[in-house]
């Protein structure tokens, strides 16, 4: 079993730039790199990230969460495929950079979904990878889907999946804002940080998620927060939103540091 297992997923919307398609933020990617580095060395991690304007403007195109629903779906679901698949070679590729054992794990290649849930994925490799020192890096990808043909797993659905499995210790989504506020802050500079997330808020909290203006096939904060609640109900592991724009936020959080977001508890 992996030892103080960390989650981190690196928002779509923090490494590309969404207003063009197919166009990563390098800057940002390596300075997200730089701080994953920092983490304790009696811990692991599993790095994952969304696909901003990478594989949501075809997977959007196409529909390609919904199956196979017309003529175009397959050819739609490969392009959506290839493009995921891209953004996570830059990614992985800026690792190996920085000296960081990364090592490719796309859901495509074996998980299998019901209606954009996964159902099987054999994760031996993943954890024997773990074991013996590697980072495996997940996405956001197409699976092939029982009951539609294809679907759409976000980073979330694969991290679900995951700390099923590996009962990780910390899950951190590392967004654009600085975690579940009352409004949008983009929009209204009142917008107030929520800072604890539990059982008994749940509900009226997802009010306050609203879905992402962006083209996001995979959903926006409403979603992201239905996860993340449901992942650490599952695991018992500890989750948190952050700001991970922010130079220095991910890096203090990994080192144990008091940071400014959202703490989702069981």
């Amino acid at each position: 079993m992996p030892k103080n297992l960390f989650l981190v997923k690196i928002g779509g919307s923090i490494i590309t730039h969404t207003e063009k398609q197919n166009s990563p933020n390098v800057q940002a990617i390596d300075r997200i790199i730089g701080e994953l580095k920092k983490l304790p060395k009696d811990s692991t991690l599993v790095v994952g990230h969304g696909s901003g304007s990478f594989a949501h403007v075809p997977a959007h195109k196409y529909k390609t969460h919904l199956g196979i629903i017309n003529k175009d779906s397959r050819l739609g679901a490969s392009i959506t495929q290839d493009a995921a698949a891209n953004l996570n070679r830059i990614v992985v590729q800026r690792m190996l950079k920085q000296g960081i054992n990364a090592v490719s794990f796309p859901p495509s290649g074996s998980a299998i979904a019901k209606k954009g849930r996964i159902v099987s994925w054999n994760l031996g490799p993943l954890r024997l990878a773990l074991e013996n020192g590697f980072v495996p890096v997940v996405y956001g990808d197409v699976v092939t889907d029982k009951e539609q043909g294809v679907g759409i797993a976000s980073t979330e659905e694969v991290f679900t999946f995951i700390s099923s499995k590996l009962h990780p210790r910390k899950i951190v989504l590392a967004t654009d804002v600085d975690g579940l506020l009352d409004k949008d802050p983009k929009i209204y500079s009142d917008a107030v940080l929520i800072k604890k997330v539990d059982a008994r808020s749940i509900r009226r909290l997802l009010a306050y998620a609203k879905g992402s203006k962006k083209v996001d096939v995979t959903g926006g904060m409403h979603t992201k927060l239905l996860l993340l609640f449901n992942l650490v109900k599952k695991s018992r592991a500890t989750g948190y939103i952050i700001n991970g724009s922010k130079k220095g936020v991910l890096q203090n959080l990994l080192l144990g540091k008091a940071v400014v977001g959202t703490k989702v508890l069981p």
